[in-house]
């Protein structure tokens, strides 16, 4: 009956601790961006990504950088963005300028979704189509 209830211990245990690892995956991931979509205009690429329950509209030159990872659709990434919008400062304080319609991004002018995107953003860690860590 002893050995029973040892194994019955162990089991739960094995099984608690399996759940437990998939919350912190899945805890993880949500603070990843994770690729929906990606497009192309002219030079730049436009990478759509979704955390949590924001859209976020990344740009990238295109450039070759194969010997990193490259950008998928369907998987996510820690990526590190930053706003392109003009930022103001008012009071000590930095605000986006909602006023904008667009930017030039390197000789290509590209349109704010406002309806659902109403920033563009860039990153130090992607390149081209590439992921650097």
């Amino acid at each position: 009956m002893l050995k029973l209830f040892k194994y019955i211990t162990l089991f739960i245990f094995i099984i608690s601790c399996k759940q437990l690892k998939i919350e912190k995956r899945q805890s993880i991931n949500q603070d990843f961006y994770k690729i929906s979509k990606i497009d192309s205009i002219n030079n730049v690429y436009l990478i759509y990504a979704k955390k949590k329950d924001s859209i976020f509209k990344i740009l990238s030159l295109k450039e070759d950088f194969s010997n990193f990872n490259k950008i998928e659709v369907g998987k996510s990434y820690d990526f590190k963005l930053k706003s392109l919008l003009r930022i103001k400062k008012l009071f000590g304080l930095e605000i986006i300028d909602y006023n904008v319609a667009g930017i030039d991004f390197y000789g290509t002018t590209i349109a704010i979704e406002q309806d659902s995107i109403n920033d563009l953003h860039g990153s130090d860690n992607i390149k081209g189509l590439y992921y650097v860590k």
